[in-house]
């Protein structure tokens, strides 16, 4: 039997959270290491099972799942990129910190999932610029002590 390594794959495992119809942010939860089998399952090294990858329609929609997975890539890739660590945990950090500096938005249009990923910082920025303009005037009356008596007279 030839031997292969199993859990050669990091993945990151998001929180999905549904803003509006058909459109989901998803939030990097932890980086996990595991394998996917041949039906797109992955398999943390603790037994943690995550069904197909968030790309999926069905995946999004399914309010049953929580939690998905997502930014897989093989282990030795991740060395490739940040160099070889003695400790697996730290260039999985890197690679976690690298993701979540992002926000992550998936959108479901004619049964398509098409996703964008934006740097946190210009989302945050562009954020603001929204709120700024939408933020409504709010005027300040002018306290009169007629209009009290008014109110009072009528009350009576």
């Amino acid at each position: 039997m030839e031997d292969i390594n199993l859990n050669n794959t990091i993945a990151i495992i998001y929180k999905k959270v549904r803003i509006k119809k058909n459109n989901y942010v998803l939030i990097p939860t932890e980086v996990s290491r595991g394998y996917l089998d041949m039906n797109d399952i992955f398999t943390t090294e603790d037994g943690k099972h995550f069904l197909s990858p968030f790309t999926s329609k069905d995946i999004l929609e399914d309010s049953s799942n929580e939690l998905v997975y997502g930014s897989q890539i093989l282990y030795d890739e991740l060395e490739e990129l940040y160099g070889a660590e003695k400790d697996d945990a730290k260039i999985m950090a890197k690679y976690f910190l690298t993701i979540s500096n992002n926000i992550t938005i998936a959108r479901i249009r004619n049964d398509e999932v098409s996703i964008n990923v934006e740097p946190l910082s210009e989302f945050g920025q562009l954020r603001t610029k929204e709120s700024a303009k939408s933020t409504p005037a709010i005027k300040k009356e002018s306290d009169s002590l007629d209009d009290l008596t008014r109110i009072d007279n009528f009350a009576l």
